[in-house]
């Protein structure tokens, strides 16, 4: 056992009297001078993970300063005009790239993703460095802002002037790269209704909806090379939707009568044979079947859209059998009164058929 003891006791002794001490020979804000230093086996100089951490202690900021950065797993010195860290590697300062790089070609060329006219940042960067650079630039995400849609029941379109409407809105948010959906407000014009629901009373112009739909700010996305980039990131805002419309028009109204007299209202809105129809025109090709004989085709519409200028049965023109049109005011459906020209085959009664007119 004694044996062991000295044997433990003598192993000890060698390790500590052939270990290497550090000393302290000064203090950190003082700077060392030696005329000659020659290191005996070795000298290291400061070490860091890279040039960032470097900078974060860069101390007493002299060209030629020397450091090992583990992420190179090299030497970097300190380089004059301006100051910066340059890679030491095995061919020496020529190693790394002394200035940037600007593309100079037509616009057909390109080197890796670099096109003419852009500056290829590549100044103190080893070849390899370089390299990379070259073949990927990094390209900004593409940021789509939100959208949103409105719709209405009914639907809107063309209604009948004078029309009364009770309209339900409803809308569609597409978040696309913007935040979450924080408010939904709809408008009646320029005026926010407090709601998804209107009356529309009497409508004689057309009256538009639209939804405005608030949002938080949208995420950051990645870069081509995987880094988060937030160049166009989409910020908090608003997005407006296109507006749905109602618009009022009037009908038109063509058919028989049973006598060669001016009709009242309520016989134009018969359309006897015929039919009627919204529309901002006096134009068109119109069908009556006839039932019985001596009949007396007519055809009206809004006193406001002028005098025709033609009307045709199997391509014969007979206007003036029509003529002169007369005037009689016609009170629609929904209540709407309006002054109608209303133009009847007074001088050639039809009997028992289909018969087709065109207008102009």
């Amino acid at each position: 056992m004694n044996k062991i003891i000295l044997l433990v006791l003598f192993v000890f002794s060698y390790c500590v009297g052939t270990s290497q001490s550090i000393s302290q020979r000064s203090q950190p804000v003082i700077t060392v001078q030696d005329a000659r230093l020659f290191a005996q086996y070795n000298f290291r100089p400061p070490v860091f993970a890279d040039t960032i951490q470097a900078n974060l202690q860069i101390g007493l900021d002299s060209c030629g300063a020397l450091i090992f950065s583990r992420s190179i797993n090299s030497y970097y010195y300190r380089a004059c005009s301006p100051k910066r860290w340059v890679a030491i590697t095995s061919g020496g300062g020529g190693g790394t790239f002394q200035n940037n790089i600007t593309m100079n070609a037509t616009t057909a060329n390109r080197l890796g993703y670099w096109v003419n006219g852009e500056t290829i940042p590549v100044a103190g960067k080893t070849l390899d460095e370089a390299f990379e650079i070259i073949t990927q630039k990094a390209v900004p995400p593409t940021y789509t802002a939100p959208t949103t849609t409105i719709s209405s029941s009914p639907t809107s379109g063309n209604v009948e002037i004078g029309s009364s409407i009770n309209v339900t809105l409803s809308s569609t948010f597409t978040q696309n790269d913007g935040g979450v959906l924080t408010s939904t407000t709809y408008f009646r014009g320029a005026t926010s209704l407090g709601g998804n629901t209107d009356v529309i009373t009497s409508i004689t112009t057309p009256i538009s909806y639209t939804v405005q739909k608030a949002y938080a700010q949208g995420n950051c996305k990645n870069n081509n090379l995987g880094q988060q980039d937030c160049t166009g990131r989409i910020n908090a805002g608003t997005v407006t939707s296109s507006p749905t419309t109602f618009t009022p028009l009037s009908k038109r109204y063509w058919g028989y009568l049973d006598a060669n007299t001016t009709p009242n209202s309520a016989q134009i809105l018969a359309t006897q044979g015929g039919g009627s129809e919204l529309s901002s025109s006096r134009a068109g090709t119109f069908t009556v079947a006839v039932a019985g004989s001596d009949k007396f085709l007519y055809y009206a519409y809004p006193a406001s859209q002028s005098n025709l200028t033609s009307l045709t049965i199997n391509g014969f023109q007979t206007l003036p059998a029509f003529s002169p049109p007369v005037t009689v005011s016609v009170t629609n459906a929904s209540g709407y009164s309006q002054n109608y020209l209303v133009y009847i085959n007074r001088g050639n009664p039809q009997n028992a058929g289909s018969v087709t007119f065109i207008t102009q």
